[in-house]
């Protein structure tokens, strides 16, 4: 029987593989078969911070990997993508300040 962080693994790939998509607490133990609170006990011991956290990090991360990736590419304004996870521009600012 898997224990801790090993449970979790189907888990992890289906937040990094839909970053975009439904992760909330709900969506997320309805996938592993655990309630929303129960769900967040597990993962917060395993993983060391909450579902919330660790999916806002990824998108920021994606979002910061997104800049550098244009900025190398000499890219403008209006040839970048611009789906970018954080919708105003301003949330992603007030995560980078802890």
């Amino acid at each position: 029987m898997k224990t801790g962080w090993e449970a979790l693994i189907p888990v992890l790939v289906h937040i990094q593989a839909n970053l975009d998509g439904d992760l909330s607490l709900r969506a997320l133990g309805k996938k592993t078969g655990l309630s929303p609170f129960h769900f967040q006990r597990v993962f917060k011991n395993a993983i060391g911070e909450t579902p919330k956290a660790y999916t806002l990090r990824l998108r920021l991360e994606r979002a910061a990997f997104r800049s550098l990736a244009r900025s190398a590419a000499n890219l403008t304004a209006p040839q970048a993508p611009t789906a970018d996870a954080f919708d105003p521009p301003t949330r992603a600012t007030k995560l980078a300040r802890f």
